[in-house]
């Protein structure tokens, strides 16, 4: 389901209270979860995204987690993320907003969510990976394309958690997840695009029977919607 509770929420602070003790924030973490991408956006204004799931294994998770997105500050210095259509709108997580924008930790959380129950892994061996994937420099792509009416460069990193993971054979093709963060200073909240994709191409284990249909799950920015 779009619904992601609170105590699932806490993987992503759990993310910050490490990296941010250790200092280990060298990698890509200090880009993909950077600050204050929020301070420029007025209280009561709404970031809107939409989230678009394919999972060919499960229909009922591609129709329940497919849905517009709506990300809006509050006067208490919370960032409130909600899913769904006006008439099935539910909150689904509430972060401090001085934190940066949290869109990002709502989508890898949902993934680690899906991907675990597609799978039948474990999910907190899935977050570990993320987590120390996280603490690595990756390449930084640069890009322009167009938003709205104007051209804008942005900034791609792929994330690989469990490239040459020991447990790849049993992974039913997880091991192929590539996680691209999409970003910049011209998309308000910072996030353009925040794509999680596998693949059936498992090298020797494709003939593998337990090999999963590829997934994919994409939450793309659409607008800022001015506060009232």
């Amino acid at each position: 389901m779009g619904r992601l509770p609170i105590a699932q929420c806490v993987f992503a602070l759990a993310i910050l209270g490490v990296l941010v003790t250790t200092g280990a924030v060298a990698g890509s973490y200090e880009l993909l979860f950077r600050q204050g991408t929020l301070d420029a956006i007025p209280e009561q204004a709404t970031l809107e995204y939409q989230r678009t799931v394919s999972a060919p294994a499960s229909q009922s998770l591609e129709a329940l987690n497919t849905g517009p997105i709506r990300l809006q500050q509050t006067g208490e210095g919370m960032a409130e993320i909600h899913f769904g259509l006006p008439d099935q709108r539910r909150r689904v997580g509430a972060f401090p907003a001085s934190v940066g924008n949290p869109m990002i930790m709502y989508f890898l959380e949902t993934v680690v969510r899906d991907l675990s129950g597609l799978a039948g892994g474990s999910p907190f061996y899935m977050r570990n990976r993320i987590k120390a994937e996280l603490l690595r420099k990756h390449p930084v792509q640069d890009m322009t394309l167009r938003l709205g009416d104007r051209d804008v460069e942005v900034h791609t990193i792929v994330l690989y958690p469990f490239r040459d993971d020991p447990a790849s054979d049993r992974m039913k093709g997880i091991e192929t997840l590539a996680l691209s963060i999409t970003f910049s200073d011209d998309v308000p909240g910072w996030y353009y695009s925040l794509r999680a994709e596998t693949t059936t191409e498992r090298g020797k284990r494709s003939a593998l029977p337990d090999t999963l249909p590829a997934y994919t799950s994409t939450i793309l920015f659409k607008g800022l919607e001015a506060g009232k």
